[in-house]
């Protein structure tokens, strides 16, 4: 199944994720939730 957005799309949303969580990087993101 695909979702159809941009590559561009996608990474906006990582971005925004990342700063609600207060993270950098994707692994500090997992290990956050991981706590």
């Amino acid at each position: 199944r695909t979702l159809d957005i941009a590559e561009g799309t996608v990474k906006i949303h990582l971005a925004a994720i990342h700063r609600a969580l207060g993270v950098r990087t994707r692994a500090e993101a997992i290990a956050r939730l991981k706590s």
